[in-house]
């Protein structure tokens, strides 16, 4: 279990994710265990917070955050990986 001052206690597990190459995937905010990716695949996540064991972006990679409907919170507890011109974008 994991704590911070603006998010209080957390802690990941769960199923894990796997994108296949050029996938887009949306999730639901919540605990998640290991995701892994290929090349080019787009990980998009609404408002929330998302926990993960560990989080692994191939080359190419884009994670969407859509804020419209409030903030987004990645967590990593474990290994955070990203390929070469990954993108992280709100």
């Amino acid at each position: 279990m994991w704590a911070s001052p603006e998010l209080g206690a957390w802690s990941s597990g769960g199923s894990s994710v796997r994108a296949g190459w050029s996938e887009r995937i949306a999730l639901d905010a919540g605990s998640y265990g290991a995701l892994t990716s290929d090349s080019s695949v787009t990980i998009a996540l609404g408002a929330g917070t998302y926990a993960f064991d560990s989080f692994q972006l191939g080359w190419n990679g884009t994670v969407e955050a859509d804020t419209s409907a409030g903030d987004v919170y990645v967590l990593v507890s474990g290994a955070l990986n990203a390929g070469d011109q990954t993108r992280f974008q709100a």
